[in-house]
């Protein structure tokens, strides 16, 4: 993200600075959610670390 965000603002310019702790919080969750789903389903599957 930190790479990502002198990118948006320089296109989005100024704006871009307010938006980007929302950025920022909705990557922490989906990344959450997806190790949450993906954690999930491979334990209903049956998949074991050994």
């Amino acid at each position: 993200m930190f790479m990502f965000a002198p990118v948006m603002i320089h296109m989005m310019g100024s704006s871009a600075a307010t938006i980007l702790p929302d950025v920022l919080g909705i990557a922490v969750i989906g990344h959450i959610l997806y190790g949450l789903i993906l954690g999930i389903s491979a334990f209903k599957i049956g998949v074991r670390l050994s």
